[in-house]
């Protein structure tokens, strides 16, 4: 409870203040601003309104409901609320709501007990008070729609209540098809302390939904994050770490307990109509928020607040290896409207190749020779095609083709370094034409089904008189089935 003691010394230096203030030239007064002299003005024709010796007002959307939704709004505005401590001389709102007391007894039959600070309310219709704390299951009142202080089952239509804790939150709500949309209610609540009487209206309007309001927010740091993923088409997670302690820091409160928005960045602003993703956003290829699906959707950024970091998701197809894609995200203080800005430059790299566990489901061994040539000109070996489809399940030509290196009989899984085929090397293993020991080509044409084979064009890349070993595998899902090439140079 709010005590204030004097002692002589205060009341001398009172005394004291009193004389020199006497004493002070004219010329001294306070200057008001144009801006306090608007606020008199305002609270004049506000007192004509409600007796009381100061008027807080605020505009409430309230949605229509058939189940008892709420919005939940403080007493007071952010920006009034040191102007409320200020009228009852009270240090914190804490304090404030602590010097209300208690509720004793059963709604709506309430008296507050152990309180410094009395709670009541006005009707609105004839501007008379009720003393009456509470008409509802705290301190607040039900209403009717002429403004007025009612009980249950008496003409109520909307009620306001104090939420538990000790904030000056309530929640306002509306009796189940009570009003319509474009409905306009007033009412009035009200704080006493000694002889300060204060009201607090809430101009009330039934809407479809809540507006979005845009926030006017001021940055007051940002980080950015550089980091790298493989490319994929599976939403595999790559995880974003950032500063949590410094985002505390500048904005005075929690990255989970501050407001997320993407930030759109062909205009700079922060996207406020919900989240895209799962507590996060997605994004497309020019950084601006989109939704899953939209034409050029790359990525998506979803904050998971235990680990404090972002979870980068690529949408399927939507990224290109070699590329970087930059998105922003904010958090926002609602209520000091402070924002700290997070970047993240994600740079996509190429995906590093899955082997493939697949079992043998058969081979074909097939032989060609030619002369020593050095023209490219391709030698064509006939496949035995229905063998594959019967033992694999498709035809080569839906199979995914590899090269296999016949040293460790091993899928090459790279790519194919031909035309849909492979270059070989002098040991039957798979490389590339530029490769030292090159020396022959096995391509697969989907037209023909048969495999051409190439000499490479370097002198001595093939022998007359040898045999060079080219290995293709057709593959569908885990059944492999190889064709083994046995090339040699007459």
């Amino acid at each position: 409870m709010k005590k204030i003691i004097f002692n002589t010394f205060a009341l001398a230096a009172i005394i004291g203040m009193f004389f020199i203030s006497c004493e002070k030239d004219e010329s001294e007064k306070h200057e008001y601003t144009p801006e306090e002299l608007e606020e008199i003005r305002r609270q004049d024709s506000l007192k004509n309104i409600i007796p009381a010796d100061y008027v807080f007002t605020q505009d409430v959307v309230l949605p229509y409901s058939d189940n008892w939704e709420t919005v939940t709004v403080k007493l007071v505005e952010d920006k009034d609320t040191m102007k409320l401590l200020e009228l009852f001389e009270y240090s914190s709102i804490a304090e404030l709501v602590e010097a209300l007391g208690t509720l004793e007894g059963d709604p709506p039959n309430q008296v507050q007990t152990g309180n410094d600070i009395t709670f009541y309310a006005y009707n609105w219709s004839t501007k008379y008070v009720v003393d009456d704390p509470s008409t509802t299951n705290s301190f607040g009142h039900w209403f009717t729609a002429n403004g007025d202080v009612t009980t249950w089952g008496n003409d109520q239509i909307l009620y306001c209540e104090k939420t538990e804790g000790t904030t000056l939150e309530f929640n306002i709500g509306h009796l189940p098809e009570g009003p319509a949309v474009g409905d306009e209610f007033h009412i009035v609540e009200a704080m006493k302390y000694d002889t300060t009487e204060v009201a607090f209206v809430f101009n009330v309007t039934i809407a479809d939904e809540i507006p979005l309001v845009y926030p006017v927010t001021t940055v007051v740091g940002s980080e950015t994050v550089d980091i790298e993923a493989e490319q994929n088409n599976d939403y595999i997670p790559t995880l974003a770490a950032i500063d949590a302690a410094a985002i505390t820091t500048a904005i005075g409160i929690a990255p989970g307990d501050a407001e997320l928005y993407g930030v759109n960045a062909s205009s700079d602003s922060l996207y406020i109509d919900g989240f895209t993703a799962n507590n996060g956003f997605w994004f497309n290829t020019s950084g601006d928020v989109c939704s899953w699906g939209n034409e050029g959707c790359v990525m998506a950024a979803e904050y998971d607040a235990a680990a404090e970091a972002f979870n980068l998701y690529q949408f399927p197809d939507g990224s290109v290896a070699g590329e970087t894609y930059t998105v922003t995200l904010a958090f926002v203080n609602l209520t000091s409207l402070q924002e700290y800005d997070i970047v993240i430059n994600l740079t996509v790299t190429e995906a590093a190749a899955v082997y493939p566990e697949t079992t043998l489901e058969g081979t074909q061994n097939l032989s060609a020779s030619a002369d020593t040539v050095r023209d490219y000109s391709a030698t064509a070996v006939t496949v035995d095609t229905a063998a594959i489809l019967t033992a694999i399940g498709v035809g080569p030509a839906s199979a995914t083709l590899y090269g296999v290196n016949a040293t460790t009989d091993s899928l090459y899984i790279d790519g194919l370094t031909a035309n849909n085929g492979c270059w070989f090397n002098t040991d039957g293993d798979v490389c590339k034409w530029g490769d030292a020991g090159a020396a022959i080509a096995a391509e697969y044409d989907v037209s023909t089904g048969t495999i051409n084979m190439f000499q490479h064009g370097n002198p001595g890349a093939t022998q007359r008189g040898q045999t060079y070993t080219a290995k293709l595998a057709f593959v569908n899902d885990s059944k492999r089935y190889v064709v083994v090439v046995q090339f040699t140079m007459n």
